[in-house]
């Protein structure tokens, strides 16, 4: 009973289904992103999933980049996903969160906690501070408390944006507990210990975004399961992890301090399935690969009797034109038959290889899961924080071994401190995967 309840939902979401977003949709605008061109990155985003969660989330992060806070989209939506937040309570796990958008996609817990830190970032550009702060005090409760069956998900990188966001709504106390907090998550990360330790919040607070986001690849490994391990995807994080430096008009350098790359959200994306997720899935593929592997036997198949056609035509053909050949007495005669016959067969010979090679690369496409795998891109793969006790002079640079890779804006919060936030994708261009 169970089965047949699945292959009917199976069976419906196949006839509902409507076409989404997949990884070469995104390529013209993640190249121009990885050169650090947001406003074309923003241009050139794809279009064909306007509106939902995933769209919203990017579009928002590269507005907010470039210093548009166009949040209202976001934060209506926002307000229509709160009543989608689930928990369940049950004896063997405390709780379990998730948050299902209208469009039937499970946002994971580090993609609901960015959504409430860029309305954050959107209000304080807006000078709406007290909006901001709410937005910040969400998303740090979210990282405070168990909401997942996986058990508690909290990351340093998370707690220094909030963090951030928190100098940048003119609150230093609540940044203080988030500065501590990733400390204590990351305890090499020495340098949040003398930020978190000062009573006042500094002059000048800096924050770099780096990297471009990941990139989901097909990383198949056989086990038990072959549906599951053929499905498996990892993820490609292409940032360099580069040293920056910041300094102002007169030259002086403030030493930037790098905080740990964000595998660990990527991961935890791929592994929050709850069993029937994963029983959904592992049907759809294992489907797919009978598909693939059956579709491939009959091309094969074709391709064999093709091939057997080609060549038997061609011996006979050959065949009668040496018969003619001894008939005349005709070396030359003789000889292009022999040429003919083995012409065929050669031919024959190419054309299967060739098809062979046609359907090896369809279906590896076909198979392949990580050209339709659903999150949020372009977020940063790690952040640069800086901050002096002592204002900076505009402008203001970023350098990486002594060259201006970009040039700061600030912002001051409502207690009169500055705080800038920029982009730099960090990226080894001209390579793209």
């Amino acid at each position: 009973m169970p089965l047949l309840i699945i292959a009917i939902f199976l069976f419906l979401g196949g006839c509902a289904s409507t076409p989404l977003l997949t990884k070469d949709d995104y390529g013209n605008s993640l190249r121009h992103f990885s050169t650090n061109k947001i406003t074309l990155a923003r241009e050139l985003h794809p279009r064909l999933e306007d509106g939902s969660f995933i769209a919203l989330m990017e579009t928002t992060y590269l507005d907010l980049l470039q210093g548009k806070p166009d949040i209202e989209p976001l934060a209506q939506y926002a307000k229509l996903i709160e009543d989608r937040v689930r928990y369940d309570v049950s004896r063997e796990i405390e709780s379990f969160f998730y948050v299902e958008t209208p469009e039937q996609y499970y946002a994971s817990e580090h993609e609901i906690v960015w959504m409430h830190l860029l309305l954050s970032w959107g209000y304080s550009l807006k000078q709406k501070y007290e909006s901001a702060c709410v937005e910040a005090r969400k998303a740090s409760h979210l990282l405070s408390h168990t909401w997942s069956e996986e058990g508690h998900f909290d990351h340093a990188s998370l707690r220094i944006f909030s963090g951030v966001m928190f100098s940048l709504c003119g609150e230093w106390a609540e940044a203080v507990v988030d500065f501590r907090v990733a400390q204590k998550l990351e305890p090499k990360l020495t340098w949040l210990k003398e930020l978190s330790e000062l009573t006042h919040a500094p002059k000048q607070l800096v924050l770099g975004l780096g990297g471009i986001g990941p990139e989901p690849e097909w990383n198949p490994d056989l086990d038990i399961n072959v549906a599951r391990s053929m499905r498996q995807v990892s993820f490609y994080f292409g940032g360099r992890e580069s040293d920056l430096e910041i300094h102002d008009r007169d030259k002086r350098f403030v030493k930037s301090f790098r905080t740990p790359v964000s595998r660990e959200w990527y991961h935890r994306h791929m592994v929050r399935d709850n069993e029937i997720q994963d029983l959904i899935k592992d049907t759809k593929y294992a489907g797919n690969l009978l598909d693939t592997g059956l579709e491939y036997s009959l091309t094969t198949a074709g391709t064999v009797i093709g091939g057997v056609a080609i060549a038997t035509v061609g011996i006979a053909l050959g065949a009668g034109i040496t018969y003619v050949a001894i008939q005349a007495e005709s070396m030359d005669i003789f000889l292009f038959g022999l040429a003919v016959a083995g012409g065929s067969v050669s031919l024959a010979v190419k054309k299967f290889k060739e098809q062979q090679e046609w359907q090896r690369k369809r279906s590896r496409q076909k198979l392949d899961p990580s050209k339709k795998y659903r999150f949020v891109r372009y977020l940063p793969e790690y952040f640069w924080l800086s901050w002096s006790d002592k204002a900076l002079k505009e402008p203001i640079f970023a350098t990486k071994n002594g060259k201006e890779i970009a040039m700061l804006s600030t912002q001051e919060n409502k207690r009169g401190n500055a705080v800038s936030i920029f982009f730099f994708a960090d990226y080894p261009a001209p390579k793209w995967r």
